[in-house]
């Protein structure tokens, strides 16, 4: 069987590319930083989280909005402690959060919808630098990323309902169903 030159040029050219790749794709892992286990003077974050994302924790501007269903939603002064931004920082290193990786955060295949489903919105700032990541869960089998994010959601509302000034709030009235 004769092979023309221009087959075997393709598949010289084919196997150089794939090479480059293969070859560089260790260095390009190996030179993604990880998260500093020390919280950054800088750190702060704004996540939105429930039925619509109603419910704001924003370090930000040092407040809290909570979804009262059926009510207007209240908006309160609210900070953490030192301690418990912290233990936030410490769960967001863990998975490094801030770094440069491509989160997967939208399933391919939507195999069956939750009503309700909620909905996330997470803005993270430290050392300088400014990640915004968005998602839901309305498909029953979430991505891992996705469920990485909702681990450290869980997280941070541990955090939150443990905190003095959060158990103060009204509950709200209703429910979604």
């Amino acid at each position: 069987m004769k092979i023309s030159r221009a087959i075997v040029l393709c598949l010289a050219l084919c196997a150089g590319v794939g090479m480059f790749f293969y070859n560089s794709y260790p260095e390009n892992v190996a030179t993604q930083e990880a998260m500093s286990a020390q919280m950054p003077e800088d750190f702060a974050f704004t996540l939105a989280y429930g039925v619509n994302a109603k419910n704001i924790v924003n370090t930000f501007t040092q407040s809290y909005t909570k979804d009262m269903v059926v009510e207007p939603s209240i908006t309160v002064p609210f900070q953490f402690s030192k301690q418990e931004m912290q233990e936030i920082y410490a769960e967001m290193a863990k998975i490094n959060l801030l770094t440069d990786q491509d989160w997967k955060l939208s399933p391919w295949l939507k195999n069956c919808m939750k009503v309700p489903f909620e909905t996330y919105s997470l803005k993270v700032q430290a050392n300088g630098k400014v990640a915004e990541f968005n998602w839901d869960d309305e498909n029953c089998k979430l991505t891992e990323d996705q469920q990485k994010l909702n681990n450290l959601v869980e997280h941070i509302r541990g955090v939150l309902e443990k905190n003095n000034q959060f158990r103060q709030l009204p509950a709200p009235k209703g429910g979604y169903l």
